[in-house]
């Protein structure tokens, strides 16, 4: 420590109490600027873990709400194409518009069924 003091003393020509203060005051502001970045470093690696846990639990609840319902005016089952896309932060799932129509909710469904029909009845 003291020749550490002494550098410090001969870098900047100030000794004695006045040199001491100084030294002390540059000791403090080291501590505090390693303070400061060890927060940082702690709350980056905090709002990462909870962005990749949110994200596994959106996931898990995608994976199960997602069911594969039959349509009501159509006797036929249509397949289900959905294709996972990994993406940085998540999942991102691409869907046919048949597995979009399928998890849609009964007023969009009734919506396609007249649309359907009506298109149907032309020659």
């Amino acid at each position: 420590m003291s020749s550490i003091k002494s550098f410090f003393e001969e870098t900047f020509f100030i000794s004695g109490a006045e040199g001491t203060i100084l030294f002390a005051m540059c000791i403090v502001a080291v501590v505090l600027t390693l303070a400061a970045i060890a927060l940082v470093i702690t709350v980056i690696v905090t709002v990462r873990r909870r962005k990749r846990e949110y994200t596994a639990e959106v996931t898990e609840t995608l994976q199960e709400e997602t069911s594969v319902e039959v349509f009501a005016e159509t006797s036929e089952q249509a397949p289900v194409e959905m294709a996972a896309v990994f993406t940085e932060g998540g999942v991102r799932y691409n869907k046919s518009f048949t597995a979009k129509l399928i998890q849609s909710g009964d007023k969009v469904k009734s919506w396609y069924a007249a649309l359907k029909n009506e298109l149907l009845s032309y020659k």
